[in-house]
């Protein structure tokens, strides 16, 4: 299986533009930034967790599927810049001004992909597998869990456990397969 431009709460890696963002942001930091840019299909990390359990599921009842590769990804619509993201994290996070929040620097040595973009007709097709959370969605789920571990200091297995219910009962009421 395969999934990219995961983002959520509790990703915690080092040199990923939203940890790196939410530890600078939680000290009150500017972010530089080397690729405002590069365009991704951002999704949150329930969404393939979603799709890997459908696919184990699958994989368990049937066994014609074994061996074959899938990837769980968003819907074009999903396709952001990285300042897009950021600037659309800022609100999460109370920041009103975005230049407070990073800054675009060219002395950082990587080269980027402009495009990412992952084919999912393969999981849409054999599992009936669909994301569920928009792209506003995605970015409330990841921002306000980081503001509340960061800022609130609240517990975060209850939090994260009401967001995997909150999760569900969106895939629910849009019909989607697995939630049935």
């Amino acid at each position: 299986t395969r999934a990219g431009n995961v983002v959520g709460g509790g990703d915690w890696a080092k040199d990923r533009i939203i940890p790196d963002c939410m530890r600078a942001w939680s000290k009150n930091k500017i972010v530089d930034i080397r690729s405002p840019s590069a365009t991704r299909p951002w999704q949150h990390v329930l969404e393939p967790l979603s799709g890997y359990l459908a696919l184990g599921q699958r994989l368990y009842n049937e066994e014609n599927i074994n061996g074959e590769s899938f990837n769980f990804g968003p819907s074009s619509q999903h396709s952001h810049t990285v300042e897009d993201i950021l600037r659309d994290m800022c609100k999460y996070w109370n920041i009103k001004n975005p230049s407070k929040a990073y800054q675009i620097t060219d002395d950082i040595p990587f080269h980027e992909a402009g495009l990412l973009k992952l084919n999912c007709d393969k999981a849409l097709f054999h599992l009936k597998w669909l994301p569920t959370l928009n792209y506003k969605q995605l970015i409330e789920f990841t921002g306000t869990w980081y503001f509340k571990y960061y800022k609130e200091r609240v517990n975060m297995f209850d939090y994260t456990y009401m967001q995997i219910d909150e999760y569900e009962n969106i895939s629910f009421k849009q019909g989607i397969e697995w939630a049935r």
